[in-house]
């Protein structure tokens, strides 16, 4: 699988997968509010945006990749979801523990350091993998505030919800992580059925351990045309929340799941496109 071609200008290849990306982007103020009164006794606003500083992070990521590693590459979800905390960082995750699930190159928990107090990258426990995500870390340490670690973790991995005191280290170590986490981000992991079971049965578990937790989600709804029925469709989308909403109805879930608006600055244009195919949601328990 190969992801979308990105600005040339900003990629510098450094061997025949590999390829480092500068992305930069600006980083605004809060709206500041400022409201005055002219001869006539009218109120005038003078509100303005003002641009912080210019940002840039360099990711080492892959072009192309078997789809057992395809989290290597840098897919739109990221981006998108990334601009989403960028936009909301400062009030949606200050102070906050996040916990990225599917962490891949690590873009997404980056970003969330930048606003966060802590945040766990987690992926396959595979060495090339968390190898890729500690340098990524380690190359852009100038734009992190919070403290960081990286941790094996994937959506097979089998531990308890409520682990009793001869609970193996792993379920104590994941329990342990789930309760202190506040955010959840994962992108773009909804392309294979399997996986996209696995994915379900782990967001049951975490709700139940942490039903205050907040996760969001970004899913691109991929068509395909179907020899069957002779139509496009997009299966991999359709299954998520066919089998999400029936394991909400199954297990009688809590949840509220909810799209939310992609209507924040476009701050990484000239990486990507949005789409109306490309989407972001959030899944939290209804306290």
């Amino acid at each position: 699988m190969s992801m979308p071609p990105m600005e040339r200008d900003s990629c510098h290849a450094i061997n025949a997968t590999n390829t480092v990306t500068c992305f930069a982007f600006s980083r605004f103020l809060p709206a500041l509010q400022c409201v005055e009164s002219n001869s006539d006794g009218e109120s005038q606003d003078f509100s303005t945006e003002l641009p912080l500083f210019e940002c840039s992070l360099k990711i080492e990521h892959s072009t192309y990749t078997d789809i057992e590693l395809v989290g290597l590459q840098v897919w739109s979800g990221a981006l998108l979801l990334s601009e989403f905390i960028i936009h909301c960082g400062n009030s949606l995750l200050c102070d906050k523990n996040v916990l990225e699930l599917a962490s891949g190159t690590g873009l997404v928990s980056i970003i969330a350091g930048m606003y966060c107090s802590h945040v766990t990258c987690t992926d396959l426990n595979e060495p090339k993998v968390l190898k890729t995500i500690e340098e990524n870390v380690n190359n852009n340490r100038h734009l992190i505030n919070a403290s960081v670690s990286i941790q094996p973790f994937d959506f097979f991995c089998d531990w308890s919800p409520a682990p009793s005191a001869s609970a193996s280290t792993s379920t104590s170590d994941v329990h342990r992580l789930i309760s202190d986490t506040e955010i959840i981000v994962v992108s773009e992991v909804i392309y294979d059925n399997r996986l996209t079971d696995a994915f379900i049965e782990q967001l049951v578990k975490i709700t139940s351990v942490n039903p205050k937790i907040y996760i969001y989600i970004t899913i691109e709804r991929r068509y395909i045309f179907s020899a069957v029925t002779l139509r496009t469709e997009a299966p991999h989308y359709e299954y998520f929340f066919e089998r999400l909403r029936a394991k909400q109805n199954i297990s009688k879930l809590n949840w509220r799941i909810k799209r939310m608006k992609i209507d924040f600055p476009h701050y990484f244009k000239n990486y990507y496109k949005r789409s109306k195919h490309l989407q972001l949601w959030r899944i939290s328990s209804k306290t």
